[in-house]
């Protein structure tokens, strides 16, 4: 009553129900990479740079606008829908241009959910392990050593007791 400009708009709550089924999954993808991006890196230049791997495809469907807008069902605007960095925004592009169909929405929420986990689950065997080597830089193959639950110090106490 004392906004008559609002009395004639509409909310889709469906989208707000997607928007945020998509928002929480993706922060906390972005939140875990950037996390595990940190540990690995001794200077915050140094992450700067890395950083850039995780910030660049989260800005494609951006740069690939035009491209979704005149194809909003095209290979370019499903693959980038499936892809958890790029499926947030990817999602709510396609879906003011066209009708997404409801297994697309649901196969990306379901990867982007699964992505969101995994990459918790990695920035927490990485922030270990950066614990134990606190001052030093991580390398790829620390990382992978992470990720397959060994250390480096349970690997030279099994190679010293034989």
């Amino acid at each position: 009553a004392y906004l008559p400009l609002l009395t004639g708009i509409q909310v889709d709550w469906k989208l707000f129900a997607l928007i945020f089924a998509t928002a929480i999954p993706t922060f906390l993808l972005i939140s875990a990479l950037m996390a595990t991006i940190g540990v690995t890196v001794t200077e915050a230049r140094e992450g700067q740079q890395v950083s850039t791997l995780v910030t660049l495809p989260v800005m494609a469907p951006f740069m690939l606008l035009s491209v979704i807008m005149m194809n909003p069902n095209g290979i370019v605007a499903v693959a980038l829908s499936l892809f958890p960095l790029t499926a947030a925004m990817t999602l709510l592009l396609r879906m003011a241009f066209s009708t997404v169909p409801g297994w697309q929405i649901g196969l990306s929420l379901l990867l982007l959910v699964l992505s969101a986990v995994g990459a918790l689950w990695l920035a927490g065997r990485v922030f270990r392990l950066g614990m134990l080597r606190y001052g030093k830089r991580m390398g790829w193959k620390d990382v992978f050593q992470a990720i397959t639950l060994r250390s480096p110090e349970a690997h030279k106490e099994t190679s010293a007791h034989g």
